[in-house]
């Protein structure tokens, strides 16, 4: 028991043991009166295959097993390769046919805008009908705005957001 910060007569403090203390004559680690210090042995083995030592024991009991292991890794391994180059050769397909759709979108956009346009410009001109003309062109232009509007809307609910790595 420690008493105001004594340590009593039936208590020895840890500092005061000395190793000779708790010398075991008995004990088979200590050589000559001396402690040794002993390590517990641990061996791990990480892999597809089961450690060594057990692949014997299996080969033991069921002959052709690490052969027949090791060909279903391989099998597996082949297979996760073509799926992973299956889902990148779809992916490029597919940004691909997204490239040329928005491409021939673009086109055919500007292609009514000016069709449209010059219709507008016509009426305005040519018939003599202004305030029918730049209508027209108004209305376009806020058809565009709008497009332009719902577009970006539209793309930015489907793709994710990037990830931040």
């Amino acid at each position: 028991m420690i008493d105001d910060g004594e340590a009593s007569s039936s208590e020895v403090p840890p500092d005061s043991i000395e190793p000779d203390d708790v010398s075991d004559p008995n004990d088979p680690y200590e050589e000559d009166g001396e402690r040794g210090q002993v390590a517990p042995a641990f061996e791990a083995f990480i892999g597809p295959m089961p450690h060594p030592d057990f692949l014997e024991r299996y080969e033991e009991i069921l002959p052709g097993f690490s052969n027949r292991s090791l060909t279903i890794l391989e099998t597996e391994q082949k297979n996760r390769y073509e799926i992973d180059k299956q889902a990148l050769d779809l992916s490029e397909k597919q940004i691909e046919h997204n490239t040329k759709r928005l491409i021939i979108q673009r086109v055919t956009n500007t292609l009514v805008v000016t069709i449209i346009g010059g219709f507008g410009l016509a009426l305005a001109l040519v018939v003599d009908q202004p305030e029918l003309g730049s209508s027209v062109i108004l209305v376009e232009a806020v058809g565009i705005l709008v497009n332009t509007l719902l577009s970006n809307w539209r793309s930015s609910r489907r793709d994710p957001p990037p990830d931040d790595e």
